[in-house]
């Protein structure tokens, strides 16, 4: 829209006063109130001229007058030159930059802050695991050995003790045919054949094969030196024999030699000074009658895990 030339020459007129007038007439209006007396269809503001710069940035005033009051005020924005607003507007922006960058720190801080809670929560919900399994191991360790000390001292008593005192001259009625050693995990039996063995004041004989007749043919063998080293000596013989549960189980053995081995061992400990310990996994397979008490007098269930 092109001014008349008269409004023109008026503006340029007042063109000196022009900020004070425009200042008299709002000084004590609020920025709501100055908002509705502009009309956007002209330049003419309460009988003032504005130039199409200070127009635009009048209008640009207003439009965002919340923001821009806040910063600077109105009549500041409207009566400042271009470069000033520039700066100013620059270090606006930097002012915004600068907090933004504020925001972005304190969340990057309170994010690491979140992630090292929940680390420390890993942390000790970890530790927690490993001390409770620590203190399974160690209740499992002392149940372990309560129950091979228990072990242990049926074994001392029923046949240690005897064959040691046996061995020091005193008269013992009856020693134990055979010892059977029941262990389904196969670990602690072993450890208590061992204890056995190195708690006995006797010739302690290991023996084992794959193949039944030949262990039945070692096992006869080996009974009958027992018998001559128990005439000149009176020290008896522990024979442990490795897979003898397998030669007293009914389709692994023939009946002929599973009877052989019940006449053995009626009379182990008394024709051949011996006493017989095997080890099995599940005595309920074996034949009853070789297990009878006359045979096997000392039965040892040890069902529990060795923990070492």
């Amino acid at each position: 829209m092109i001014l008349p030339v008269s409004n023109l020459q008026t503006k340029s007129l007042k063109n000196k006063n022009f900020k004070q007038n425009v200042q008299h007439n709002y000084m004590n209006k609020d920025i709501s109130s100055i908002n509705s007396d502009i009309s956007f269809k002209g330049r003419e503001v309460k009988g003032r001229y504005y130039t199409d710069q200070e127009f635009a940035d009048a209008a640009a005033g207003v439009t965002h007058h919340s923001d821009i009051s806040d910063r600077y005020g109105f009549f500041k924005y409207v009566f400042t030159d271009a470069a000033e607003k520039h700066v100013a507007e620059v270090n606006r922006l930097r002012e915004d930059l600068a907090l933004e960058e504020k925001d972005r720190k304190q969340l990057a801080a309170n994010e690491a802050k979140q992630a090292d809670l929940a680390a420390t929560r890993r942390r000790l919900a970890r530790e927690a695991r490993e001390a409770e399994s620590r203190n399974d191991a160690a209740l499992a360790k002392t149940e372990y050995l309560n129950n091979l000390s228990e072990k242990q001292n049926q074994l001392r008593t029923e046949l240690c003790d005897k064959i040691n005192m046996e061995k020091q001259g005193s008269h013992i009625e009856k020693m134990p045919n055979a010892i059977m050693i029941e262990d389904s995990y196969d670990d602690v039996s072993k450890e208590l054949v061992d204890y056995t063995r190195r708690n006995s004041e006797s010739r302690f004989i290991k023996l084992g094969s794959s193949d039944n007749d030949t262990l039945m043919d070692n096992l006869d063998e080996t009974l009958k030196k027992a018998k001559a080293h128990f005439g000149s000596t009176k020290e008896r013989t522990l024979v442990h024999v490795e897979g003898f549960d397998r030669l007293i189980t009914r389709g692994q053995n023939s009946f002929e030699n599973i009877d052989s081995l019940k006449d053995i061992m009626c009379r182990c400990a008394k024709d051949f000074g011996s006493t017989i310990i095997f080890r099995t996994k599940d005595a309920s397979k074996l034949v009853s009658e070789a297990i009878e008490p006359h045979r096997v007098a000392i039965r040892v269930l040890a069902n529990f895990k060795s923990v070492r």
